[in-house]
């Protein structure tokens, strides 16, 4: 059980934490202003261990734009943790929004009409060649193996048809894109886009020829370094220029490509 996992426990105690009183997660908690990108994150991790949170994710709903998007950065009173997020700032972001999404799909399944209305937004997002847009000026690849990630996982129904047949569309559109994005060297660019391309792809096996996988696995392993880490990729945040690292998160994306070829191929 995963409950028997000591590290587990504590990793699951230090994210309890660092929540905010109204329920929202900064980049670094404790103590650190709200970010919903960051708060849907958490709450993905603490799903995938059974543990419920009904402040995160009444949270979530709350602060979704009136398009049906959600951006970053809601605004806020007091001072973290004693905060309350008041209402959204319109800054509306394809990834933060589907990565919410994964967080309240969690919980609810396809139920609530607010992830509906989310969903409708995002796919109204993808271009002509299939494509969604990322923020803080990554790539087409970021979000797009992202949204074919979630969009894999959609349960349609009658009472939906017209999402239903506007997902089957966006999924056919999104595998052309990121199928011709693959580079020569098998790769989508860098290790974390690699490593979120495959695990997009790879929800798709019967469609997408084995070879792309065995590229891009290929690549993954061949820029890891001897210590087993993966160089980190920099990202421009808020404005170009302003960059950061992320070791450990390049690292598990990585991680959870090859765990999910190794499953799927168990080679």
């Amino acid at each position: 059980r995963l409950t028997d996992i000591p590290w587990l426990n504590h990793a699951v105690d230090w994210l309890k934490r660092g929540q905010n009183a109204d329920g929202s997660y900064g980049s670094t908690p404790p103590f650190t202003h709200p970010d919903l990108d960051d708060t849907a994150v958490a709450l993905i991790g603490l799903h995938q261990v059974g543990e419920e949170n009904h402040l995160g994710v009444n949270l979530l709903k709350q602060l979704q734009n009136t398009d049906g998007s959600w951006g970053t950065f809601p605004s806020f009173q007091g001072i973290p943790p004693h905060i309350s997020s008041e209402f959204p700032v319109y800054i509306p972001s394809v990834d933060v929004s589907i990565h919410v999404l994964e967080a309240l799909w969690r919980r609810s399944r396809s139920q609530d009409e607010r992830i509906w209305r989310g969903l409708n937004w995002i796919l109204s997002q993808q271009d002509d060649q299939g494509a969604f847009p990322a923020s803080w000026f990554e790539g087409p690849v970021y979000s797009t193996a992202q949204a074919l990630e979630l969009l894999s996982k959609w349960k349609f129904s009658w009472e939906r048809w017209n999402t239903a047949r506007r997902i089957l569309g966006a999924r056919k559109k999104g595998l052309e894109f990121l199928i011709k994005a693959q580079k020569n060297d098998g790769g989508w660019g860098s290790v974390v886009e690699t490593g979120l391309a495959l695990s997009g792809l790879l929800r798709y096996t019967k469609v997408v020829p084995r070879d792309v996988f065995d590229k891009g696995v290929r690549n993954l392993l061949s820029v890891q370094n001897s210590n087993g880490s993966f160089e980190p990729s920099y990202q421009g945040i808020y404005a170009k220029g302003w960059n950061y690292e992320e070791p450990l998160t390049t690292a598990l994306t990585a991680i959870r490509a090859l765990q999910r070829y190794r499953q799927i191929y168990k080679g």
